[in-house]
């Protein structure tokens, strides 16, 4: 199967990270240590030829909206922090590194958004929606019972669902 980056020559891997919706994720962007002072940015999609000037964010700035750049010089890395994730912010990323002789240096990341816990609560439709007796054991709580009686639709069983969820909080 191809990959996005398959007709760029500057991406021989791309680093997957996954994150859920709400969420904040780094993104790690390593570099070789000839690139120190050099200026770095990352940029959405996988186009190294104007990743540059539709950089999110660089060195430069470090903070920008939700993004933020930490450069650690010592490691040879800088991160790229995103807070408060939504699922528009899945998809292609090149981390760039400035060389003022040549062409930028670039590694691929690809942003996947996952099903958050309350989403995934909605998936259960298929399951019955008679609840026969459940205990919930709490620590430090006396246990809860939720007795057994017929849940008339989906919306009230989802409620249940997040109620039970919220009780063991």
């Amino acid at each position: 199967m191809p990959s996005a980056f398959s007709t760029d020559s500057c991406c021989d891997t791309v680093t997957k990270v996954q994150s859920y919706e709400g969420h904040s994720e780094s993104v790690s962007c390593p570099y070789e240590s000839q690139y120190q002072n050099s200026l770095k940015y990352i940029c959405r999609g996988n186009r190294p030829s104007t990743c540059l000037q539709q950089a999110l964010i660089t060195s430069d700035t470090k903070q920008n909206g939700r993004f933020r750049l930490d450069d650690d010089k010592m490691s040879g890395k800088f991160t790229v922090n995103i807070s408060s994730l939504t699922k528009n912010d899945s998809g292609s990323y090149l981390c760039g590194v400035q060389r003022n002789s040549d062409l930028d240096v670039f590694s691929a990341v690809e942003l996947e958004m996952n099903v958050s816990c309350v989403h995934e609560n909605k998936m259960v439709r298929a399951v019955s929606y008679t609840l026969f007796s459940a205990y919930l054991e709490m620590p430090g709580k006396t246990s809860t019972q939720i007795t057994g009686k017929p849940v008339k639709d989906v919306f009230q069983y989802e409620l249940l669902l997040i109620n039970m969820y919220l009780l063991q909080k």
